[in-house]
């Protein structure tokens, strides 16, 4: 597969080439199958190892972070790809859903899988020194006062987790996640978003 990353910012007559990372997941298990480095036009090419249940995370400096999935139809298997990404700047108050972080039932604990998509956080964060986030969680709860306690300490399990890394607790605040449900399959239990 041949890729783009391009920056496609408000007012640019055309979009511009990005260099950067660009990461192929097995999204059943959050693990990372390969990581490309797009040149600095923004070109990278990919070898799919199977047509179906991948996505992609790609970011570069001083953009926000982007995942999605990658859908192959049955009638491009086998032919040449393109996939192009546009990719926004970074801004303050931007979200950023983490599907893939999730934790032991009925507990704070990060779950092992979690792992995986938090390191490919940390890295996103390493690539982009001045940036600040706010770790956000939700708990599934009934009760509100302990779906809100809950929700603190996994906030705080995931920022333990990034400072163990090497992340400094000087660019980690945390809060509240973003309103939504729980029962979206793309709603994610943990949200990180720049300040």
């Amino acid at each position: 597969m041949l890729g783009y990353l391009q920056d496609t910012s408000q007012g640019r007559a055309a979009p511009r080439g990005i260099p950067g990372l660009v990461l192929l997941i097995d999204n059943a298990t959050g693990q990372r199958l390969q990581t490309i480095r797009a040149d600095r036009t923004g070109l990278y090419e990919i070898a799919l190892p199977q047509p179906s249940g991948l996505g992609l995370r790609v970011w570069a400096r001083g953009y926000a972070l982007r995942s999605e999935p990658l859908r192959v139809m049955p009638d491009q298997v086998g032919s040449e790809l393109r996939k192009d990404t546009a990719l926004a700047p970074l801004a303050v108050g931007m979200a950023l859903a983490l599907p893939g972080v999730r934790f032991l039932e009925n507990s704070t604990r990060l779950a092992p899988q979690s792992e995986p998509v938090l390191e490919q956080l940390v890295d996103y964060l390493k690539l982009n020194p001045s940036l600040t986030v706010r770790i956000g969680a939700r708990s599934p709860r009934p009760d509100a006062d302990a779906a809100r306690v809950e929700a603190r300490y996994r906030a705080l399990q995931v920022q333990a987790f990034l400072q163990a890394r090497g992340i400094l607790a000087a660019r980690l605040d945390s809060g509240p996640a973003p309103a939504g449900s729980l029962d979206d399959p793309h709603g994610a239990l943990i949200t990180v978003t720049a300040l």
